[in-house]
This record gives C-alpha cells, sequence and structure tokens, in this order.
C-alpha cells in the first residue's frame, strides 16, 4: 500500500493522507503524514533486523525532529517480548509481552519507568488461535473490563460483548459481512447495543473494500 486516504465527507477534498515507502524486500521503512490534503504533519521510519523483525521506530514532527523513539525486543524464536518508549532519549516506559508455547500473546503489560503498571491486556485463545477473551485493567484510571469474541468459519470476528468487572454486560457489537467468490470480505457492517444507557441501538461502522486479484 503507497497512499491512505481519510476522508472526513464522503465527496471531497482528502482530509489526512499517510504516504509509505518500502526497501527492497518489501518491508515499509517510513510513513509521511499530511492533514487538510497536503500540509505535512511528520513521519515515521522504521529499520529492521536480517530476519524482518522491526528492532526501532522513530516518529518525528512537522519540523523533522524525533519526538519519540521506539525499539523493540525478540526473543530466539523472533517473537516480540518488549516494547520500550524513549522521549526521545530519556526511557518514558515499557511494554512487555508473555508468550505461550504457540507464541500467542497471554499478557501485554505497560509499565512506567519506576515499574508501576499502567495498564494490562490477558488474553484467552480457542483451539484455532482465535483470541475470545481480552481482560483489561487499568490502575490509574480505575478501569477495568472483559471483552468476549466469537468468530465465523473465515476466522472473522462476528460478536464482541463488553463487560465491566462485576459481570454485568455494558456494551454489544454485532458484525456481519458480504463476502467474495474467494470467501474475502467485501462489506462490513457493525452495529453497537448500549446497555448502560437503556439498550441504545446504532450502526457504528460501515467499511467497504475492493480487493483486486491477480
Amino acid at each position: 500500500m503507497l497512499e491512505y486516504s481519510n476522508f472526513e465527507k464522503e465527496f471531497g477534498p482528502k482530509d489526512d493522507i499517510i504516504i509509505s515507502s518500502y526497501d527492497q524486500r518489501g518491508i515499509k521503512i517510513s510513513d509521511s503524514s499530511f492533514i487538510a490534503g497536503s500540509v505535512y504533519d511528520g513521519k515515521s521510519t522504521y529499520r529492521f533486523d536480517k530476519f524482518g523483525n522491526r528492532v526501532e521506530w522513530l516518529e518525528y514532527s512537522n519540523k523533522d525532529t524525533v519526538t519519540l523513539r521506539h525499539t523493540f525486543k525478540y526473543n530466539s524464536k523472533n517473537q516480540m517480548i518488549k516494547h520500550l518508549i524513549y522521549n526521545p532519549n530519556e526511557l518514558v516506559g515499557a511494554v512487555e509481552y508473555i508468550l505461550d508455547a504457540k507464541g500467542h500473546v497471554l499478557s501485554r503489560i505497560s509499565s512506567k519507568t519506576d515499574g508501576k503498571v499502567e495498564y494490562q491486556y490477558s488474553y484467552v485463545y480457542d483451539n484455532k488461535g482465535n483470541a475470545i477473551s481480552e481482560h483489561y485493567k487499568n490502575p490509574d484510571m480505575k478501569r477495568e473490563y472483559i471483552l468476549k469474541m466469537k468468530y465465523d468459519k473465515f476466522g472473522n470476528t462476528v460478536l464482541e460483548e463488553e463487560f465491566d468487572e462485576k459481570g454485568v454486560l455494558n456494551e454489544k457489537r454485532l458484525i456481519s459481512y458480504n463476502y467474495d467468490k474467494y470467501n474475502n470480505w467485501i462489506d462490513k457492517f457493525i452495529t453497537r447495543i448500549t446497555f448502560y444507557d437503556k439498550s441504545s441501538f446504532e450502526m457504528y461502522e460501515m467499511e467497504y473494500r475492493v480487493i483486486t486479484y491477480y
């Protein structure tokens, strides 16, 4: 993908644009951002090791000065186990990944420089490798929820249910698809039902895509 464009309205000028570039291996090495269609808003550059693992990510302002630096560490199986964040040279946070034997992420823990946990995600998987439960905790914001997911035969999510820490259902998202003859979805519809405001229904999101085969 060379360019991603976001439109504020269905018809009219582009609102946000991201232009990407790649190396000879086809690995993305940079993203340049533009707002209002043409105003430069900064960029990100990426560096990879010989195995194709991303080891560094630099974020730049619209004046091309580095604002954030990310580094990544991997285990012997080339699975990411740690994400370090600098501002741009001082460590400001870290994200640790705890994996199972199959490489699935069991926990994703974000910590501050003093070691205090900022937030944590924990996951449960089915025998197909689909995440069927996500448990989120944020001690600072006193926020906690459990998200349960179901999938169709193609591995696409068809149901998401969000429960609070007491097990009360707060929100449900129903997801449906239209597929092409190759079983790739081309239309996606998400309906959100919120129970904390007396069962409010709304069409939350619609996404369409065109796939070219060659």
